[in-house]
């Protein structure tokens, strides 16, 4: 019974997933930004990840220099950086390194999630941000249809952000994530 349940579970996610995916590409999916401390999100959600990595002994550091506000959807931005360190934990977790940055450049706050792991070839990361593309097709996960990084790209940008990957095989991942700053008067 509990195989059912987590099968249904599953499918249910799916679905949400393909929803989520239609509404996004169609530009319908409404966004409600706020001004946000990013650093301060990315701060709590390493904080929720330290006992995992504790358990599966990858060595989670987090640097933040930047902490300035910008304009996010938090519910949104939440997904999409726990997408990130999700498929971390899933691709790189035997590198045994995942690091999160929150660091300026420029106008932009920029969020890096990067590992140690397999990396991706050149052909790899031209397709990483399609749906139903996985990095390894022989993996037997059936909780996942390969849509999390083209949703999380959709996200944002309906959030005027961007999302890109930088890789070699062999020399790990660092997803790359960037929104426009709020300047403010200090």
């Amino acid at each position: 019974m509990d195989h059912l349940l987590s099968d249904l579970q599953a499918i249910k996610r799916i679905v949400e997933d393909l929803n989520l995916l239609s509404l996004t590409e169609a530009r319908q999916l409404k966004v409600h930004t706020q001004a946000t401390v990013l650093a301060d999100v990315v701060a709590e959600i390493h904080s929720s990840y330290q006992e995992k990595a504790t358990a599966e002994h990858i060595e989670m550091p987090l640097e933040i220099i930047d902490r300035r506000v910008a304009s996010v959807d938090i519910s949104r931005f939440r997904q999409i950086l726990i997408n990130l360190l999700d498929n971390g934990f899933k691709y790189a977790a035997h590198g045994g390194f995942l690091g999160i940055s929150v660091v300026p450049e420029g106008d932009w706050i920029t969020i890096q999630v990067r590992d140690q792991g397999p990396g991706l070839s050149h052909n790899q990361q031209q397709k990483i941000f399609e749906r139903f593309y996985r990095q390894d097709p022989s993996r037997s996960d059936k909780k996942s249809l390969g849509l999390g990084l083209a949703i999380s790209r959709q996200l944002a940008e309906l959030m005027h952000g961007t999302l890109e990957v930088a890789s070699a095989t062999d020399l790990g991942c660092t997803f790359v994530l960037r929104f426009h700053t709020q300047f403010q008067d200090s």
